[in-house]
Formats: structure tokens, C-alpha cells, sequence
């Protein structure tokens, strides 16, 4: 059974009378915080209205704009930041290209809002299409045996684009990828477009009218080669008392392809007239080939014939005596 007679009455009054006034104290700090006045920030969602038909925004536009609300703080607790909506409304006049940001408010809360004029720049220029052909490019080396590589095509053959005046105007081609290691599994790709500046860096912020193209690669049977000697057509004479007495290509022989009808009948490779007209030294000469009609060069080369020269011989001299 509990005795009361151990209860220390006076010091449980006085434990009792403090715990009253530490309450009291703290609840005059806490009114006096709550009566206080002082701002309070929002960071709200930013948003593009009004923008006439035909134009494209260009360049970047913050996504979120900070407004200060200051006032009583009740006040501002009553503002619910979900109901707040800031906008630009691309119809109004700018003001030296700036606009003016506008703040929806819920009607509750009785604050101030600022800064209240609160403007970015924004440029709008007209919206433009254009169509170019795209250039397929070759990358990777090309590996099927008894064929050569012809060019390639896309399909569709061109793109359109669209966007700010000012970027259409800087694309000058449009590249899509062959990769040419893979024609052996892949002879149909899919290949993305990419919008190229003058430099060949990309153009971004336009739309395309398709995002990725069909690329296929020509390829044709390889022709049969051969490598022939070549055999030089003189034109002219050398200079009078001189004579060629050698001559050497270099180099001595060309590889060839073309029809192999056309091969079977050749044996040497002439050149066009080589003119030696009053030659009188070992003298070197660039040539052109003659190539019989279908036939070229596998490997494009110059070629190059010295001319060996037997000068004059030295005049003889001799006596005459008499007797």
C-alpha cells in the first residue's frame, strides 16, 4: 500500500511551479517567432504561352523562375506552392527582346510578391524547312572477296528538316554511316542521320522527317587483271649526229583491269607519242599511257621514261704534209 506520508510536498510544488513557467517561457518565444515578420522564397515552374503560329524559340529559357513572398507569416503559410504558376506570354510587346514574367497566385494569401517586374530575354525567329540529300559515308574496311565497292545509296535518297531560321541555315550535308565490315552479314543497314555544319559539327534543335535512313552498298564482280610491260611510241628524232641507244620505265610495268576479252589481247601497254624532237642528252620524261577503251589502271600512277642519248661523235683531225 502506498504512503502518502512520503510524498515531499513542497519540493513536488515546486518541481509543478517550474514546469508552469518554462511552458509559459517557451510559448512567448514561440508567439513571438510566429508574429514576426520576414520573406519567404518559391521556385516555380516557368511557362511559354502565347507564342505566335510559324516561330521557334531560340536558344535556352529557364525552366524555373524564384518569386519572394514577404509579409505577415501566417499569411504566407496559407500560400500552397502546387497553386502557383509563373508564365511568359510570348504575344505581349518585349522590351528590348525581354519578357515580362507573370506570377498566378492563389487570392487567399495577402503578401507581397517580388521583383515585381521580373523579365528574360527570348528570341523567336520564323520556323523554315528545308530537303537534303543524304551522303552516305563508308566506314571500316571493305572485306568481300572477288568484289569491289561500287559507292552506296540511301533509301529514302533525302530528309527534310525543320526548325529556327537561322540553324537551317547552317546544315550543309547530311551523313549517314555504311559500315562497310559489316556487308558480309548486312547488306541492308540502318543508319542514323546526322545534320552537318560547314566544320561537319552536328546541328542540333531541328526536327527531321525521319530519324534514321536504309543504306545499302554497290558492289560490283571484281574484273580480271594483269600486269603488263609497257611499250613506248616514239615521236620525232633525236638531234642530228645523236641517237637513242636505251630507254627504261619506271616502273617497268602497270597492273590493269577491264574486260577479259579485252585482256586476252594484250600482250604490252603503249603510250601515247613520246615526243623526242631534237633530243641530245639522256634526258627523263613523263608519259601517258594509251588505255584501249574499257581498260584502267587498278592503282593510278604517274609514269616515267629516261631516254638514254649518244651524242655526236668528236670531229677527227689530221695532217697533210708535202715533200
Amino acid at each position: 500500500m502506498f504512503d502518502f506520508r512520503r510524498i515531499n510536498v513542497p519540493i513536488l510544488l515546486l518541481s509543478f511551479s517550474l514546469a508552469i513557467l518554462l511552458w509559459m517561457h517557451v510559448k512567448s518565444m514561440t508567439d513571438g517567432i510566429e508574429t514576426r515578420s520576414g520573406p519567404s522564397s518559391f521556385t516555380v515552374s516557368l511557362e511559354l504561352r502565347g507564342q505566335p503560329p510559324g516561330t521557334v524559340v531560340v536558344g535556352d529559357v529557364p525552366s524555373t523562375v524564384t518569386f519572394t513572398a514577404s509579409g505577415d507569416p501566417k499569411e504566407i503559410r496559407k500560400i500552397d506552392p502546387n497553386y502557383l504558376k509563373a508564365f511568359i506570354d510570348l504575344a505581349s510587346k518585349p522590351v528590348d527582346g525581354r519578357y515580362k514574367v507573370n506570377l498566378e497566385t492563389t487570392a487567399d494569401a495577402e503578401v507581397k510578391w517580388s521583383p515585381e517586374d521580373q523579365r528574360i530575354p527570348i528570341v523567336l525567329e520564323p520556323e523554315v524547312s528545308r530537303r537534303i540529300d543524304v551522303d552516305v559515308e563508308p566506314i571500316g574496311d571493305f572485306t568481300l572477296k572477288d568484289y569491289k565497292y561500287d559507292g552506296a545509296q540511301s533509301d529514302p535518297s533525302f530528309v527534310t528538316f525543320t526548325g529556327a531560321r537561322s540553324v537551317v541555315a547552317k546544315v550543309r550535308r547530311a551523313r549517314a554511316y555504311l559500315n562497310l565490315t559489316a556487308l558480309e552479314s548486312d547488306d541492308a543497314q540502318r543508319a542514323k542521320i546526322e545534320l552537318l555544319d560547314e566544320k561537319d559539327s552536328p546541328v542540333t534543335n531541328v526536327s527531321l522527317s525521319t530519324d534514321t535512313v536504309t543504306v545499302r552498298a554497290i558492289t560490283a564482280p571484281k574484273p580480271p587483271r594483269r600486269s603488263l610491260l609497257i611499250q613506248p611510241v616514239w615521236s620525232g628524232t633525236a638531234e642530228f649526229g645523236s641517237s637513242v641507244i636505251d630507254y627504261a620505265f619506271t616502273p617497268a610495268q602497270v597492273s590493269v583491269e577491264g574486260p577479259a576479252d579485252v585482256l586476252a589481247n594484250l600482250s604490252v601497254l603503249n603510250t601515247k607519242p613520246i615526243n623526242i624532237q631534237g633530243i641530245r642528252e639522256t634526258t627523263t620524261i613523263r608519259v601517258e599511257l594509251d588505255l584501249p577503251q574499257g581498260i584502267r589502271l587498278t592503282q593510278p600512277q604517274a609514269v616515267e621514261v629516261k631516254v638514254f642519248v649518244k651524242g655526236p661523235a668528236p670531229a677527227s683531225t689530221g695532217t697533210t704534209g708535202g715533200g
